[in-house]
């Protein structure tokens, strides 16, 4: 028995351990779908940036090349067509002016001293007396003393601190005997001149191209020259790993950084509700998987503790068939509309023939000793009514004449449908009488002889 129930258990074990890995294989899923739809963003961020950076990189690159364009050409008038006449470009430098937008002045400085100044309202100084103090917001001061010191002999762009924001594009020009003249220059506005190029000055950032997520990145300026590096825009990104790149630039080049504010290993935004989303599904799989699992396993568990019962009854039932053939007893069954059926030991202990199903109570009725038919009738009827036992010694003739005595005891009861039923036993007694008889017949014999 116990291995029966052992078999049961492990029965019901089966399903549950393949739910298990059901759930397991759903769970290592949803993971896998999390952590390829977080690295595809992580691709798709990088390739995003990438195209912003590169985008970024030719608008400076553009309009570095066109502030060069422009001071080449100024410095070509001056020379060819004014003959180094200082007003001879006013016109022309105003309508540079008023074509580039992050274009503040231009300066014109005979022997690197500051003797014109050109903006979009004025032009200011004659040459005759260097220019001092302020000029249209412009540190007239500084810029001679950046102009005075300059020792280049070929294009260079001048940023004289990282808190100033006006860089200077020095063209240094020379006679045509080849002595050097003085030096023209375009003075730019820096915050303008990045946000042209796509860059936010008060932030040190850009916006992210191709993607709609994580839509901005941290950028990084250093203007790289012989004496040294001077920062333009932005901090130190070196903790972000950033995508670096550099342009050169008149006398020197520009290091160009930038990164993500939460770096390459960012997460969609809308992580949360994708998460929430499988598991969410997850348990709309699993859940179901788990209620099957445990069904099937109670099923499985129910159909061994049958087969167990089952195989339990039929040993009980093959030691009473045993039991019953060796002692040789009958089992007689009478249904609710008075329907006799004999077993076949039953049949023969009466001296009919074998177990059939048709009613036999006429034939049991004809095989019974005239002198016990009243009292047979009066057992049958009795054990039909009571549903306690009851037992009767009956005679029966057989077909070659002799008597035998049968023990008859039945019960009845009900069926779970409402059906009346009432089962006996008849076995031999013979023996039991002829020796009741023999002993009573010799007690009779003995109180005789005391008698007398």
């Amino acid at each position: 028995m116990n291995w029966q129930m052992d078999h049961a258990y492990q029965r019901y074990r089966g399903p549950i351990a393949i739910a298990v890995v059901i759930a397991l294989v759903v769970i290592c899923v949803g993971i896998a779908l999390d952590y390829q739809r977080t690295r595809n963003h992580q691709l798709a961020l990088r390739e995003a940036a990438d195209l912003s950076m590169n985008a970024m990189l030719k608008q400076l690159i553009e309009r570095l090349d066109n502030q060069l364009l422009a001071a080449d050409g100024l410095a070509h008038t001056l020379k060819e067509h004014g003959g180094f006449d200082i007003r001879s470009i006013d016109q022309q430098a105003r309508q540079e002016l008023d074509r580039s937008p992050s274009l503040l002045a231009v300066a014109i400085a005979p022997n690197n001293e500051l003797a014109r100044l050109i903006t979009r309202t004025e032009a200011v100084g004659d040459g005759m007396v260097p220019l001092a103090g302020d000029i249209a917001n412009i540190d007239a001061d500084s810029l001679a003393r950046q102009l005075r010191d300059f020792r280049a002999s070929e294009r260079s762009l001048l940023v004289e601190s990282a808190e100033d924001t006006t860089l200077t594009l020095a063209v240094p020009l020379a006679g045509d005997d080849g002595r050097p003249w003085g030096l023209l220059a375009l003075l730019i506005d820096e915050n303008q001149f990045l946000i042209d190029a796509g860059i936010s000055p008060s932030t040190s950032s850009m916006d992210i191209q191709e993607t709609t997520k994580t839509g901005w990145m941290h950028v990084s300026i250093h203007h790289l020259h012989p004496s040294g590096k001077t920062r333009l825009t932005g901090e130190d990104l070196s903790d972000l790993t950033p995508i670096a790149s550099s342009i050169p630039v008149a006398g020197g080049a520009w290091e160009i950084m930038a990164a993500p504010p939460e770096g390459w290993d960012a997460v969609p935004d809308d992580q949360t509700s994708f998460r929430l989303m499988l598991v969410v599904s997850g348990f709309a799989m699993i859940i179901p998987v788990f209620v099957a699992s445990v069904l099937v396993a109670e099923r499985n568990r129910h159909i061994t503790m049958l087969k167990s019962r089952e195989s339990k009854l039929l040993e009980l039932s093959q030691r009473f068939s045993l039991a019953m053939e060796t002692s040789n007893i009958g089992i007689w069954e009478v249904t609710g509309d008075n329907h006799l059926t004999w077993d076949a030991r039953a049949a023969a202990l009466h001296g009919c023939f074998g177990e059939t199903a048709h009613n036999r109570l006429d034939e049991w009725l004809r095989s019974l000793h005239p002198d016990d038919i009243d009292s047979a009738e009066a057992h049958f009827f009795t054990c039909i009514c009571s549903t306690g036992p009851c037992t009767q010694v009956y005679r029966v003739k057989l077909a070659d004449g002799d008597i035998r005595y049968l023990r008859s005891a039945g019960a009845s009861y009900r069926n779970l449908n409402g059906t009346t039923r009432t089962t006996g036993i008849v076995w031999d007694v013979t023996s039991d009488m002829m020796v009741h008889q023999t002993l009573r017949s010799a007690k009779e014999d003995s109180d005789i002889k005391n008698a007398e």
